[in-house]
């Protein structure tokens, strides 16, 4: 769970809802190429910084899996003692900090890169709903 994608605007293309979006330039897509590598590593560093803060804390990764599991279902038990509900309880709070601040990393990148975050979105939304548009890309990435 730790290590799922923390981050929604790295999603791929494909993974976005299709929706009717108005047409993606030329220089809009070479953008959205440039905003969609460097949100990949942000992306991939988050995911070393929340390794990070766990092991940091001295927690066992399947541990504190167990616990994020149990905090979205209900129906998972975990059975923990007090001292070490407060201890994970310490490390979410550290994780969503580093998340929080990815994101807003993320939004200032887009928004350098001369996009709006929605603008972004619905980008990824068209690309996801255009085998042509996608094609594209792919050979925007290649470029770079």
């Amino acid at each position: 769970m730790i290590f799922c994608s923390s981050v929604v605007y790295a999603q791929l293309p494909d993974q976005i809802p299709a929706q009717h979006h108005p047409d993606v330039t030329e220089t809009e897509l070479e953008q959205f190429a440039l905003v969609f590598r460097d949100i990949q590593n942000i992306d991939q560093q988050v995911q070393e910084d929340m390794l990070m803060v766990v092991l940091e804390e001295g927690i066992d990764i399947d541990r504190f899996n167990e616990y994020l599991i149990s905090l979205e279902d209900s129906v998972v038990e975990f059975h923990a003692s007090e001292d070490e509900i407060v201890q994970l309880n310490k490390v979410v709070e550290k994780i969503e900090l580093v998340q929080n601040e990815a994101l807003n990393d993320i939004d200032s990148l887009i928004i350098e890169n001369n996009l709006t975050v929605e603008r972004y979105q619905e980008i990824a939304s068209a690309i996801q709903a255009s085998p042509a548009l996608l094609e594209e890309l792919k050979k925007k990435f290649a470029e770079y």
